[in-house]
């Protein structure tokens, strides 16, 4: 007979790759360590999430039978876009507005109180899935979230580079506020709200001059990087949150442990004969003493269906699709670190995971793919960076909080080619640390005072942003030697590697995946203990 779980943890995920990777080496230990793990998501990720040991459950079927909704994800969209009868909405409705929570909070309420036990915890992600902590309040379930941006001062880092200034920040801050207020649909969301919950002081993004999704949080929040690297909260919120008990564990980098985590990736780009094929050419290279290259601009950049705005077709606002950036930074790796595939030839080994376009390293576009370089759609990213970590020369990266921050903990210097969002805040972070360059992507002419972000890593990638005002250069082949410029820094210094290194200890000192576990235990612990069954709570 199977023995009794120590608790039983209840994952709640968004359809975001870059939110659920972090939460699966989290799944794992929990599965190994005794607990039972039931990780509502979308179907894109049940193999990944089985993977470790976790009880998959489609949100879409929850939605079915606890909502009535006949395809939930449909509804979401319209509920993030369409709800408010706003066209500004689709600025501030996705991660301010209350019409979705306000969907979902009843589903989860009637899917979490129909579970055979009760839930001893619920983990979930603060910036998309709200509903399921305001679900754990109102049943009395504690909950605890993951927050895998670079810290809870990552908004008001979204302010301040967005508005240039901490002043004007902290006005477009309480004119998001007002406009949140002020929208007829949301408010009527918010009432509902406060109804089904009991909480009539809930704000919910309408006090000004409070923190913003500040009630998304949970007492203890565990934070996916470190304090010395994450974003810096505006003064006054840190001491709001101070002032109501909410903590913030900065538990650094959540990764696999040991070969029954292997399976636990998002990346179904892969077989495992395929998987197997590629960490044998890293495990020869290594033993060979050759170094190895690993680049990955991320799953947005790469992808048509994964944003209009800022995928394989969209610009972000810059002068760049999406998939002239990445072909033009794969052009650059192989003109300066393509060749022959052998051990003497003093060409690196790459590898470079592409994403899901057919013509992402098509000859025409981006020439021959030398034989030095093994180009995928996905790979295990982190299971990889572990296996090469030994021969890594560098890391190319667009600067997701991800890979940034999975490729500093097996101590990878960076070459970082941000897209946009928080991916220009790590390229910044990454130079002002000493473990790479970044290579901004350049700006629509308009705006040319430099490339996005401004700075560059060298001289001569500031040449290159002079050279990119002369109209009759396209601005893709002065990005691509950019690039280049970048690539050369990185592979032919050794000070970036030996920085990488000391950042490597320092994230490892922070707990990760075992130090998270603890602290989930802890929330059960404090609140009473693990979750019971229907009938003896009844009884008591």
């Amino acid at each position: 007979m199977d023995a009794k779980p120590k608790g039983t943890a209840v994952f709640v995920f968004p359809s975001a790759a870059g939110h659920v990777s972090p939460s699966l080496p989290l799944c794992t230990r929990l599965v190994i360590d005794g607990w039972k793990v039931d990780y509502v998501a979308v179907d894109q990720f049940k193999d990944a999430i089985e993977g470790t040991g976790a009880t998959y459950h489609s949100r879409n079927e929850i939605g079915r039978a606890h909502g009535g909704y006949e395809d939930l994800q449909a509804i979401l969209v319209k509920s993030a876009f369409e709800d408010y009868a706003d066209a500004g909405a689709r600025q501030w409705g996705p991660n301010f507005g209350s019409a979705t929570t306000a969907r979902l909070v009843p589903m989860f309420l009637a899917w979490l109180g129909a579970r055979p036990v009760r839930p001893s915890v619920i983990v979930y992600c603060p910036v998309l899935c709200p509903a399921a902590h305001f679900a754990g309040l109102k049943l009395n379930i504690p909950t605890i979230s993951l927050l895998t941006a670079a810290g809870p001062g990552y908004m008001d880092a979204a302010f301040d580079r967005h508005c240039g200034g901490h002043t004007a920040a902290q006005a477009a801050a309480r004119g998001l506020m007002q406009t949140v207020s002020a929208n007829a649909a949301n408010a009527a969301a918010i009432a509902r709200l406060r109804t089904l919950l009991d909480r009539p002081d809930l704000e919910l993004n309408t006090v000004p001059g409070h923190p913003t999704c500040h009630e998304y949080y949970s007492e203890v929040n565990l934070v996916s990087t470190v304090r010395a690297m994450a974003d810096g909260m505006w003064e006054e919120n840190a001491q709001f949150y101070e002032e109501r008990g909410v903590a913030f564990e900065y538990v650094g980098p959540l990764q696999p442990e040991g070969e029954e985590a292997a399976s636990a990736t998002v990346a179904a780009g892969l077989s495992a004969a395929q998987t197997a094929n590629l960490f044998a050419r890293v495990d020869q290279a290594i033993n060979e003493g050759r170094r190895i290259c690993y680049v990955s601009l991320g799953t947005v950049l790469t992808s048509t269906a994964a944003s209009a705005e800022h995928g394989w077709l969209g610009t972000s606002g810059t002068a760049l699709t999406g998939k002239a950036m990445c072909q033009a930074v794969y052009r650059a790796v192989f003109r300066e670190l393509g060749g022959a595939d052998s051990s003497d030839g003093g060409k690196p080994l790459l590898i470079i995971s592409v994403g899901p376009e057919a013509d992402a390293v098509s000859t025409a576009e981006v020439g021959e793919v030398p034989a030095n370089a093994v180009c995928v759609p996905a790979v295990p990213q982190v299971q990889l960076l572990h296996k090469a970590a030994a021969g890594l020369a560098l890391v190319l990266t667009h600067g997701g909080q991800n890979t940034f921050m999975e490729a500093l903990a097996v101590g990878a210097p960076l070459v970082v080619c941000p897209g946009f969002g928080d991916q220009i805040a790590n390229g910044a972070r990454a130079k002002d640390m000493g473990v790479g360059v970044v290579v901004p992507r350049p700006l629509v002419k308009a705006d040319k005072e430099g490339m996005q972000g401004q700075a560059g890593p060298s001289d001569a990638l500031t040449g290159a942003r002079a050279a990119e005002h002369d109209a009759a250069v396209p601005p893709e082949v002065n990005y691509e030697e950019a690039v280049a410029a970048g690539v050369r820094e990185v592979f032919g210094a050794g000070h970036f590697a030996e920085r990488a290194v000391a950042v490597a200890v320092g994230l490892k000192q922070a707990g990760g995946t075992k130090r998270a576990a603890e602290l989930v235990a802890q929330v059960v612990q404090r609140a009473g203990g693990a979750g019971t069954s229907k009938t003896n709570e009844k009884q008591h």
